[in-house]
């Protein structure tokens, strides 16, 4: 009798599933952090997720998700952050020597 191959899910890189029964890659997926197009995957940044290697896909994809949504809140906690004081710009300046040579006459 032939030894029966286990099963290995090139995504999550888990045994006794393949990839078109991976519940981390339909998780993944929904939430658009990784792309698939036949049996390759994509980063959402369109790079070439590796199957092949030590850290599996589903780990690469959980690290670059996580890796974008820190920067996403940095920009976001700068954006949101109170302008630093600035120079008073040409316009305010020639705004207020009007105002002051009108208040002079």
């Amino acid at each position: 009798m032939a030894s029966r191959q286990l099963l290995k899910c090139y995504y999550c890189s888990e045994e006794e599933h393949s990839a078109i029964r991976c519940n981390h890659l339909t998780e993944d997926l929904e939430k658009r952090i990784v792309l698939k197009r036949g049996g390759t995957y994509f980063f959402t940044n369109l790079q070439r997720v590796p199957t092949e290697g030590p850290t599996s896909a589903k780990e690469l994809v959980k690290q670059l998700a996580k890796e974008q949504e820190e920067f996403t809140k940095n920009m976001m906690e700068k954006s949101n952050s109170p302008p630093k004081k600035q120079e008073t710009t040409v316009i305010e300046e020639r705004k207020r020597e009007k105002e002051t040579a009108i208040a002079q006459t």
